[in-house]
């Protein structure tokens, strides 16, 4: 097994399998108290927006949404020891108005065809239902790191909205960090006439220090996790002021007709 700094730098390595590249992903999470702290509040923050109901979670890769939701079920295209059902996010295996809440965490930029994900979104919730999706944002503040430091790629040239034909084999590790920008500045209006079931549709930036500074999914930290709530708590005050020019996360809230 690699270490975990060099399974990350070999994100697009093909000898790393895609099932032990997400198991990876899972344990990073368990082993990073700040990491966990950031994503407890990111939850919160999704708990919020959500309704009362069954909640689908599409990408299960650390598996631990279930400490926020109780009725909920995981699925991911790769199986693994905590997923419920394995399924393609742009062909979701499951009934119409089958759903509350959809809620996928660092998923939608990694997906080929995000409208087809969306759209599968729509038809699977039940009316008055929220998909709730946590993305990285690119700002002012995020754009050198995200350009120049992280392994995934960030195409801000690219129609996060096109169409083509699915491919079940695609490598689920290649990603676009643009995507969720792209849907809420240049292409917002065209994703409102896109998906028309959707009559409500909300961006909030989130996490300018906290993220960052736990390092990610890398190995290393450079706070410890017990400083991530009071740094979290200043967030929220700074937010309303500069998060969209400096945040690194962004919650997309879309709800159904």
């Amino acid at each position: 097994m690699e270490t975990e700094k060099n399974a990350y730098d070999r994100l697009e390595d093909p000898s790393i399998s895609q099932e032990e590249w997400i198991k990876w992903i899972g344990s990073v999470f368990k082993k990073k108290g700040a990491l966990r702290e950031v994503y407890k509040d990111h939850y919160q923050e999704i708990l919020k927006l959500s309704v009362e109901g069954k909640t689908l979670e599409v990408g299960s890769a650390s598996g631990n949404f279930g400490e926020v939701f109780c009725d909920h079920i995981f699925s991911d295209i790769v199986l693994s020891p905590w997923v419920n059902v394995v399924t393609d996010a742009q062909q979701l295996s499951f009934h119409d108005a089958s759903f509350a809440n959809v809620v996928a965490v660092d998923v939608l930029h990694h997906i080929n065809y995000p409208i087809y994900f969306l759209e599968e979104a729509s038809r699977v919730l039940k009316p008055g239902g929220k998909l709730i999706l946590l993305e990285p944002a690119i700002t002012l503040g995020s754009w050198l790191l995200s350009k120049y430091y992280h392994v995934e790629d960030m195409d801000m040239n690219a129609d996060p909205l096109k169409r083509g034909t699915i491919d079940p084999l695609r490598d689920v590790r290649l990603a676009n960090l643009a995507i969720p920008t792209l849907l809420q500045r240049k292409y917002n209006s065209r994703l409102k006439t896109a998906l028309p079931e959707f009559e409500k549709f909300e961006f909030y930036h989130l996490s300018l220090l906290a993220f960052p500074l736990s390092g990610g999914f890398r190995s290393w930290r450079l706070i410890p996790h017990w400083a991530v709530p009071p740094i979290l708590s200043l967030e929220r005050l700074l937010l309303p002021f500069i998060g969209r020019f400096l945040s690194f996360r962004l919650m997309l809230s879309f709800t159904r007709r």
